[in-house]
């Protein structure tokens, strides 16, 4: 069973920058501003949510005998092996190139970057390929 998850590291960085937001937000003038309030509040939410998410949802994908499992914020998605088709997607905007890998079996689509793998899309595309049974 091979499996696949952002950094811990990662995470902790976003929940100690969010603690750092609200100090910083608290010992300057910007809480006297309404307009600063919410902005800097919707910031830590974020940087919270994001850090608890990349803590709690490990592995992201998983790989085993029985297909891949995909573990998100709304669950899981498991896709069987039979029918599933694995794929390197590359995308351009703006002038910078972007690799996903691509799940595809009958209607269910999932498309995972690097930030969900912790690892290059096209390294865990050639790991899937030489899990896959034969």
């Amino acid at each position: 069973m091979d499996n696949w998850s952002p950094p811990r590291g990662v995470g902790v960085v976003m929940l100690v920058a969010a603690l750092a937001l609200l100090i910083v937000a608290t010992l300057t003038d910007a809480i006297a501003d309404p307009v600063g309030i919410v902005l800097i509040g919707a910031g830590a939410l974020a940087l919270v949510f994001l850090g608890v998410s990349v803590l709690v949802l490990r592995p992201r994908l998983q790989a085993d005998g029985a297909g891949v499992t995909y573990r998100g914020v709304l669950g899981r998605k498991t896709f069987a092996w039979d029918g599933l088709e694995i794929k390197r997607t590359t995308t351009r905007h703006w002038g910078r190139e972007s690799v996903l890998l691509e799940l595809t079996r009958g209607d269910d689509l999932l498309f995972l970057g690097r930030w969900e793998l912790g690892e290059a899309p096209t390294l865990v595309l050639q790991q899937l390929e030489a899990l896959r049974p034969a």
